[in-house]
């Protein structure tokens, strides 16, 4: 008499190949998020970036699996990549990174060409990529996602010092675009950071709160402002 706890091999192999099947929708559907990202990176960097910038973008680079880079954002100037694509020594290249030739897609392809031309970037520039891509992960979050499940959410928006490190056009931009992050944006400022934008943020205050350090103590209190 065959057991009620006991399996047939015919439902293993189905319980096997939905894990299979979940894995690969797992995959693809990661795949699907990350263009999207990548998508919203480039245009929230557009919004903030200075003038002087222009001819640099950005990129997640998600598609290859290079050792040590599986995820990486970099900054990189556009015209240099068309003609790479088209004079570029593949194998020379491929060995350099330690990835399979003959297994790149056109996708790929230009993946690693971006990666191979990412040029170094100040520390205002990294801050101005970084508010960029918290904004791309928000704007993610909240929008439906490709299973159909999960529909629209909103969340707050927040972010410590945005401004520091910033300057001209990065510092400006950021600072009135920064309402339009989220229907809630909270920010942790310093006076002294907060009177530089003061004339960009101010308008869009609901409410202000202050943090001040108990002397000789290993606390702080919150008070309106």
């Amino acid at each position: 008499m065959e057991s009620r706890f006991s399996t047939k091999p015919e439902k293993w192999l189905f319980i096997n190949k939905s894990k299979e099947a979940t894995e690969k929708m797992k995959d693809e559907l990661q795949k699907i998020a990350l263009r999207k990202i990548n998508t919203m990176l480039k245009e929230s960097y557009k919004q903030i970036a200075e003038k002087s910038e222009k001819g640099r973008d950005v990129h997640l680079i998600h598609n290859i699996n290079v050792p040590g880079i599986k995820y990486r954002v970099v900054n990189y100037y556009t015209e240099s990549i068309s003609t790479n694509l088209q004079n570029t020594n593949w194998d020379k290249l491929c060995r350099k990174y330690k990835v399979n030739s003959n297994a790149l897609s056109d996708e790929q392809k230009k993946e690693l060409i971006i990666l191979d031309n990412a040029v170094s970037k100040s520390t205002g520039q990294s801050k101005t990529i970084a508010i960029a891509f918290a904004k791309a992960i928000l704007d993610y979050s909240c929008s439906k996602k490709e299973d159909d499940i999960q529909g629209e959410k909103v969340y707050p928006f927040l972010i410590d010092s945005p401004f520091g490190d910033l300057s001209g056009d990065n510092l400006f931009n950021s600072a009135q675009k920064l309402q339009s992050f989220s229907d809630q944006v909270i920010l942790m400022i310093s006076p002294d950071s907060y009177n530089v934008v003061k004339e960009h943020i101010e308008p869009y205050v609901q409410s202000n709160y202050k943090i001040a350090k108990i002397p000789s103590k290993n606390q702080s209190i919150i008070g309106v402002n």
